[in-house]
Order: structure tokens, then sequence, then C-alpha cells
């Protein structure tokens, strides 16, 4: 009945309707064209299908489904993936589609393919027979085999000792602990594993997490004691491939993938997983079916259900920090910053040069020192924009990259449109290249040209030395017959070699409009007694810049600009100058600077020319529509001249005090800095009031200052009555209490009714706050910011300002144009750059131009033409 509806893929999986005879025409059309359909059983095993099949992908009514090259990328990676099940085993590789071609939709349509997979068990090296005579010798010695048992059993004792005395958990803990040491009836090792499981499951009152730490701690510990009780086959584990084993036999297996990914690009996968996932069809198995908590988790913004399009709008926490291991197992997809792993690494580096640690470092789930991503096994490892594994050369940068390969994770994958990068004029490029290369094929644990030794389970000095001999290895057989002989055998060698681990689609596999290169000359001359170092021909430099940034604005019909440098500080001053003709109509996007929040926030400003706000109901200022509290600055002043004034409004607003903390009141009062018009003694020279109120690093205690009491173009400030409803007593009983040295104080009016101040009033500097610090919960009981309505503002940026680290990875498919200020020698970076406008989605050429700045009078500088093919600069068009 289903199939003749048409309606057989709401209720079926896939591999079930292949099986269903008498599927109608339409459903076998329907299932060609695209297969996004809710999957049964995501806890079991996958099973094969001929094409993909990947449940929650694309939400909504989606025509088309994936491009034609992404389901090859798909299918080919499936295949590496599958290739072998043999556990430590290259199962993986480098996913290098061409920048812009939608490498993120790829993945994750990868990951949602293989949704309910777990990584396979690692193998056993030790005899049964063996162990099983061992271990009955070992019963005879009764303390012995009680140390044994207590190792596995710590789980067992903490939980236990959480409770109550002769509480019933206590008592159920107490009987499983009590049952597991000898004496006991048990004969073999595997017999008393199988009770210890049994008795964890029946733990009524333990949690999930609780049962399975309990269950992997007591398996690693039989497994230490198997590897003893097996003399003959105790070699086997002082390789590299055994003790990797032995150690991943002590970690949660989860079916899930880490996606590690730059800092930049942490909102762009928040924003592709938000507008392709579909968490109500993962939720059955992997949340609670409603809310989709428990799918995906993205580091700051937390578990999906929190931040998802289907689901509540949520903002980024303020200071994440990582979920343990049992919370992070029961996620899907988990995404986070090299930014985490660099801390970690930063914090392992401190740890281990304290002590010694042991040798298997990632054994103990206990381990307090031990990363939340260390302690589990993951089905897959997911590395975006690769090539900053291999591009580091500080020691920090590679403790970064050594942390991220000793993660544990059956499968491995590095995403990255151009996985060597350099600069291509110079002669050794090719050999940097081959040498990127090498350090990939370790990472992924190629079985030939990676790492065998462990640096965690092995000592440091053998994982250096299986290093060295590796890369011997690897200039031996492929770089030196490629780059010495230059013979067709040796690129054959080299090209076989990539083969097996690459997966590639360049952009002439589609049909994509071509960019436009373009060379403009800016000419700027020296002022007398002026060098080209001086600081003021830098900055008419970078106004001649500006200037032609704001000729390409007016020029065209609604342009869109990128402006890129690889120096932000030549950036920063362009843009400086930008803001100064445009009066703020350019973003940013700068992650460094302005954070994750603010640089989405910025991105989407510039693409759809609106910005959304709440207006502050105490100051009336706007602010950005996820902020908490108003983020404005207010200034604590004390009238000094004005005694009249001060006794008035203490009259007005404090009636309820004695004289004279009632005058003392009203000298108090919040201003906005706005309001300041005139300096009269500062401790930090300032060119102006305006510059003054502008920068608060020239703010100090103390300063004298002249206000205006004019409401002028400020919102008019609630009355008396309105913050004695809002509490503003209880805020003056408590600054007096703590002797006005809290931030509690309120923006109350600044004159009493009926007054008329003319002129400015001196004041002296107190103290400042942001609006919501001063107005805080402790008394505040007016409308909240959150709690007001969006407002939507339009307003024109034609313009932003990408840093090198905002260079990969976004989707700007709707520029118009990219202006590098500098030409770029690095082909991959100039390809990553150029990309971010030149790829899947884009409608119209863009147009990419490359200035040059030079002296007026000297030498021009070299045209610089652009190659299509490989991004490669030339002096000469018909070269290129």
């Amino acid at each position: 009945r289903a199939c003749l509806d048409n309606q057989a893929s709401k209720f079926l999986a896939p591999h079930e309707l292949r099986a269903v005879p008498c599927a109608s025409k339409t459903i076998h059309t329907e299932l060609q064209r695209v297969d996004y359909t809710f999957a049964r059983g995501l806890v079991q095993t996958q099973p094969s299908a001929p094409w993909p099949h990947f449940p929650g992908l694309f939400r909504g009514k989606i025509v088309g489904g994936l491009f034609k090259h992404q389901l090859a990328s798909l299918r080919a990676m499936r295949l590496l993936e599958t290739h072998t099940r043999q556990f430590g085993k290259l199962r993986g590789g480098v996913l290098a589609d061409a920048p812009g071609l939608g490498k993120t939709v790829t993945v994750l349509a990868l990951i949602l393919q293989t949704s309910g997979e777990l990584p396979s068990s690692p193998e056993a090296f030790w005899d049964s027979t063996t162990i099983d005579e061992s271990f009955a010798a070992l019963i005879k010695s009764e303390s012995e085999l009680r140390r044994e048992c207590l190792r596995g059993l710590r789980s067992v004792i903490s939980y236990r000792d959480t409770w109550q005395r002769k509480s019933l958990p206590y008592n159920e803990a107490d009987q499983l602990l009590h049952s597991s040491l000898p004496p006991f009836p048990f004969q073999s090792v595997s017999a008393l594993e199988a009770h210890v499981r049994r008795g964890a499951s029946r733990l009524r009152y333990a949690t999930p997490a609780i049962r399975d730490d309990i269950k992997l701690d007591f398996a690693h510990a039989m497994a230490l004691t198997r590897c003893r009780l097996d003399g003959k086959r105790r070699s086997a584990l002082l390789g590299g491939e055994g003790k990797r084993a032995l150690a991943e036999r002590a970690l949660k297996p989860t079916g899930g993938t880490l996606i590690v990914v730059p800092d930049a690009l942490l909102e762009h996968w928040r924003a592709q997983i938000g507008r392709h996932v579909d968490l109500r069809r993962l939720a059955p198995s992997f949340g609670d079916g409603r809310s989709g908590d428990g799918c995906c988790f993205v580091y700051g913004w937390g578990c999906a259900s929190r931040w998802h399009p289907d689901f509540q709008r949520g903002s980024r926490e303020r200071h994440p920090r990582l979920p343990s291991a049992s919370d992070l197992r029961r996620f899907l997809i988990v995404v986070v910053p090299f930014s985490v792993c660099r801390d970690a690494a930063r914090q392992d580096q401190d740890f281990r040069r304290a002590a010694e640690r042991r040798i298997y470092r990632h054994g103990n789930a206990q381990d307090a020192e031990s990363s939340p991503l260390l302690q589990l096994r993951w089905l897959r490892l997911v590395v975006d924009e690769g090539h900053e594994l291999v591009g580091g050369d500080g020691d920090l940068e590679q403790a970064t990259s050594s942390f991220i390969a000793e993660l544990f994770a059956e499968r491995r994958w590095v995403v990255s449109g151009t996985p060597t990068t350099g600069d291509v004029d110079d002669p050794a490029i090719v050999r940097s290249h081959l040498y990127q290369l090498q350090k990939l094929l370790k990472w992924l644990r190629h079985p030939r040209y990676g790492l065998d030794a462990d640096p965690r389970l092995d000592t440091r000095e053998d994982a250096a030395d299986d290093s060295e001999r590796r890369k011997a290895l690897f200039e031996s057989e492929v770089m030196a017959p490629f780059c010495d002989q230059q013979s067709e055998s040796a690129r054959a060698t080299l090209v076989a070699l990539l083969r097996t681990v690459t997966v590639r689609h360049r952009k002439t596999d589609l049909k994509l409009p071509s960019p436009v290169y373009e060379n403009y000359e800016v000419e700027v001359a020296l002022r007398p007694g002026e060098t080209p170092d001086d600081d003021s021909y830098q900055w008419r430099v970078d106004e001649a810049l500006a200037d032609f940034v704001c000729r390409t604005k007016a020029n065209h019909r609604r342009p869109k600009i990128a402006v890129f440098s690889q120096r932000d500080g030549d950036l920063a001053s362009v843009a400086e100058a930008l803001y100064a003709r445009l009066h703020g109509g350019i973003a940013e996007f700068d992650v460094q600077r302005l954070g994750h929040q603010a640089s989405a926030r910025e991105l989407v400003r510039f693409q759809t020319d609106r910005r959304e706000v709440r207006k502050c109901p105490r100051c009336w200022r706007e602010n950005d529509v996820d902020r908490k509290s108003c983020h404005h600055a207010l200034l604590e002043v004390l009238l000094l001249d004005d005694d009249e004034l001060a006794r008035r409004r203490g009259d007005a607003l404090h009636a309820n005090l004695p004289e004279a903390e009632r005058i003392n009141c009203g000298r108090r009062l919040l201003i906005e800095p706005e309001r300041i018009v005139g300096l009269v003694a500062t401790q930090t020279p300032t060119a102006s009031p305006q510059v003054y109120a502008d920068d608060w690093r020239a703010w100090t205690v103390g300063d004298e200052l002249l206000i205006t009491l004019d409401d002028g173009s400020f919102a008019p400030r609630k009355d008396a009555e309105t913050w004695r409803d809002w509490g503003c007593r209880a805020c003056v009983e408590r600054a007096a209490r703590e002797q006005f040295e809290s931030a509690d104080w309120f923006l109350g009016p600044l004159r009493p009714p009926h007054s008329i101040v003319e002129g400015a009033v001196r004041v002296r500097l107190l103290k400042w706050a942001r609006c919501g610090q001063w107005h805080g919960p402790r008394w505040y009981r007016g409308p909240k910011l959150e709690a007001q309505k969006v407002l939507v503002e339009r307003e024109d940026v034609p313009i932003l300002c990408l840093t090198r680290q905002a260079s990969h990875g976004l989707d700007l498919s709707f520029l118009t144009h990219v202006v590098l200020l500098e030409p770029i020698r690095d082909s991959a970076l100039l390809e990553q750059v150029v990309s971010r406008a030149h790829r899947v989605g884009a409608t119209q050429s863009v147009r990419v131009a490359t200035l040059q700045a030079f002296v007026a009078g000297s030498k021009r500088p070299e045209k610089n033409y652009i190659c299509d093919h490989c991004y490669k600069s030339f002096a000469i068009e018909a070269v290129a």
C-alpha cells in the first residue's frame, strides 16, 4: 500500500525498498534521483548500498541532491575506507577536491552514510588455551590474583563510594565487587569478565556511562592480565601495532566523527550543519526524538538542539568547556577548533615535563590530565584545511600536530583543496611539496611511509628513530628518483602512491564562470626628506589603495568586494582609511581579533546588507541580536561645581535618604561617553574630546571633564518613578553599603523635573563599565535586553576585509570583485583566496584585481599574470 501511494521512502530505508518486488517505477526513479531518507536501525551497522545512503542530509524539499563530482568523491572515499578491515591499517586519505567544490557537504554525506557504525575491535594478542592454564595456576595464589582483579575494579569502588553505606545502590556495587574477587568459582578469564559485564548491567542506579566505564576498565585490566599470562606471545606487544591494540582496548568506542577545523571556519561548519543536516531524522537513534538533542556538537555552541534552525535560536557560549568523554561519546558529529587541540597539547607538554608518564598514556579513562578527546576511540577523524598539519615550524604548532596525530581513530581524512603549499618560484618547491606529502602520509599512518611507533606508547627516542627511518625510505624510493632522475617510472611511482590515498576533482571538471584577472599599478610620490620606509609614506600608500577600492565601488552597480592582504597590519591600515571614506560601510572577518560570533555577524551583514539589532531598554542604544546584555560603556562621574543641581537631583531621586547622603548620591550620575564636550585635566594627552570619548584606553580615574546634560540627539531617559519601580532604591542602598566601590548604579534622569542647566558641567571620572554590568541582576527588576523586539536595519555594506586566516573555507560565491593589496606568490594561497568566489554556486565571473604600489619615478614593477590551471604568476601574459 505504501508503494502504491509513493510514500514508501517515509517508512522504509533504501536497502529495504530494494527488497520490495512490487515497488513502482516512481519509487525507483526517486531512489535514483536522491536518497536522503530516514534510515531505521541506525544503532546497527548500516548495510552497504550501491549509491550514497546518508539519512538526514539536506533539510526540506531538494530537487538536485549532490553534484556528480561529490557523488564520485563520496564513492571513492567509501572505497578507501572499506578496502581493508584489518586493525591498524590505513583507512582513509586526502579529500583534495579543488577549493570551492563543496568538500564540507561531501564530508557530512560520508558521516551520515556511515551513521551507526562502530570502530572494529582491536585484535587479541594471546592464546586462549595457554591463558586458561595459567589462570588456573594463578587461582592458587589468591593474593596475586586479588591484585590483578582490583586493578580493573577501581571504577566499581569509586561508584560504590559515591553512595551512603548500606544504601541499596551501595549494596549492589559492593556485592558485585566481592563476587568478582577470589575466591570465586570462575575457571577462566573470559568467565570472570562475563560475570563483571553482567553485574555492571544490573546496577540499577548507575548511568549508562558509568556501566560502560566499569566494563571497559575491567576489560583493559584483564587484557593486561592475559598478556602477562601468555609468555609465548608477549613479544607481539612490543611492536607498535600490538601496543596500539592494547591501548585502544581501554578506550570507549564511539560511532562519532571528530572534525578538527581552523578557528576561522568553526562558524562555517556550524552553519553548514544547521543548513543541511535534519536532526529530526537522526534523533531517534542519537537523541531523544523530539528536540534533536545528542546528534551534533560544535565547540562553543554546544549541542545542535540549542542553535539548529529547526529549534530555538542560540548563541555562542561565553567561556566554553569541552564536555567529558562520556558526553562526547553520544554525538554523531563533534566539531572542535585547532585552538582546543593547541591548548590540550600545551597542557600535555607541561605535564609530561613534570613527570614521566607511564607507557599506556590513554589507558586510564579516569586520568584527570588527559583530554576527553584522548579517552575515546573514534570511528573517524577529519582535519579540515589539513595542510595546516604540516605548515607550522614552531614548537607549539608541531606539538599541536602531534597531538592530533595521536588521537585514536579507525579512519583518518585530511580535507584540503591545497594539501601542499609554498612559493612556486622557489627552486626547491618540488622537494618541499614532497616533504609535506610525507608528513601527511605519516599522519595518515601509511603502512610503508607512515609512523609505526607511537610517541605515547613507545619512548620518544623510538618514535623519533622510526620517523627518521620512514622519512629516509620515502626519500630513497620516491623523492630522489622523482627529483633527480625525472624518469617516467619515478613519476608513475608517485602517481600510484597518490592514487592510494587521494580523492581529487578540479574545477575543469565543472562548468564554472572563469575569473577575470587584472593588474593595476598604484604610484605614490615621495615628499622631500621622506623614504619609502617612513610611516607617513606607508600611510599615504594605504590611502591610495583605499582610494582604488572606493573607485571600484563607485564604477559598478551594487558591487560586493573582498579586500585581501597577506599582512594583517597593512589590511588594518587600509580598512581604517576605508572607514574614513565610507563612514563605516565595510565589514571585517577577523576571528582572532573579533571572535567567531562577531565575524559571523559581519559576514551576514556584508552578504545581506542588513543588520539585526535590539535596543537596550535603559540607554536605548543598539546591540547585536544575540547579546544577552547591553555592551555599551557608561561612565560614573561626580559633579564638582553645581551644588544646587546635586541637591535637587538628590531630592528627586533619593528622598528616603538623610540629607547628607541624599546630596552625595545626587552628585553621582551615569553618562554616555558621547556627552563629553571638553577636557579640563586628563592624565593621557588626547587630541580632542571626541577622540577621548571613543578610546577607553585614554580614560583614567580622576580625569576632570566637561559634559552636557542636554538631551539633544540622545534618547530621553526614564523618569524617577520608573527607576524606583525597577529597583533603584535597592541599588543605592547596596552601593552605599559597599562604599560606592561596586559596579552598581542606575541610568537615572540627569536633571530634576522643570530644571534648566545651561552650558557644560564640570565632573570628575570615577569609574566605568558596560551598561549591563551597571544594571546587574542583584537589584535590577526592569525589562531585559534579550526580551526586546528584534529590529532589522538596512545598510549598504559593499566591502569585506579578509585576513589571511579567513582565506580558506568561506563560501563567498556572491562576490563580484576580489582586490589583492599585493601580488601573491604562493599559488596554493592564491587559489584559496580566488576560490572564495570562484566556486560551486557562482553565477558570474569574479574580477580579481592585483594592486602593486611603487614609488613615483622608480622602476615600474613587473606585471602579474596568473595561470588559470596552476595559479602560478608570470611576468608575460602569453606564458601564463
